[in-house]
C-alpha cells in the first residue's frame, strides 16, 4: 500500500522594501560576519547581551600612556546596572576598525548599542550562509 499526500499552497510572497535613510545615522560599519564571529568567540560562551560601542578613530600613535591607542571600537560584555554581587566575568576588547571592518564611519559622541548574543549569533550565521557582509547603522540604543 502506497499513500500520497499533495499540499497545494497558492499564497504569492509580500516583499517588502525598508525606506531608510542611511545618512542621518552618524554611525555605521560594514564587517564580515566570520570576523564578527571571531571577535564574538573572546568573549564567554554563557554571556546574555554584548554592548557595542563606537567613537571617533583617533590618529594618535599608540604608546604606554594609552592603552587603546588608535582604536574606536569597543565591545563589552553588558553588565546590568540593578545587579548587585555580579560574579560573572566581564571583558572589554578594544578593536581597530581600520583592521577588522571593513568600513567605518563614526562623527560626534560615543554610540553605544547592546545586543542579545544569542540572536546575534543566529543573524552572523545566517549571513554568513548566504555569503554577504553585515552593514550596521545606528545613532543610539533602542533606535
Amino acid at each position: 500500500m502506497k499513500k500520497t499526500y499533495w499540499i497545494t499552497c497558492n499564497v504569492e510572497p509580500d516583499i517588502q522594501h525598508l525606506s531608510l535613510d542611511r545618512g542621518r545615522f552618524p554611525c555605521n560599519f560594514v564587517v564580515r560576519p566570520r570576523d564578527l564571529n571571531r571577535l564574538l568567540a573572546n568573549f564567554q560562551s554563557s554571556l546574555q547581551e554584548i554592548t557595542i560601542i563606537a567613537t571617533e578613530p583617533t590618529s594618535l600613535p599608540f604608546d604606554d600612556a594609552s592603552e587603546i591607542g588608535g582604536k574606536a571600537v569597543e565591545l563589552r560584555s553588558y553588565v546590568d546596572p540593578t545587579k548587585e554581587n555580579d560574579s560573572s566575568l566581564h571583558t572589554q576588547l578594544w578593536i581597530d576598525p581600520t583592521e577588522e571592518f571593513l568600513q567605518y564611519t563614526h562623527t560626534g559622541d560615543p554610540v553605544d548599542v547592546t545586543f542579545g548574543v544569542k540572536e546575534l549569533k543566529a543573524f552572523l550565521s545566517f549571513c554568513e550562509g548566504c555569503e554577504v557582509d553585515i552593514h550596521l547603522y545606528f545613532e543610539k540604543a533602542g533606535e
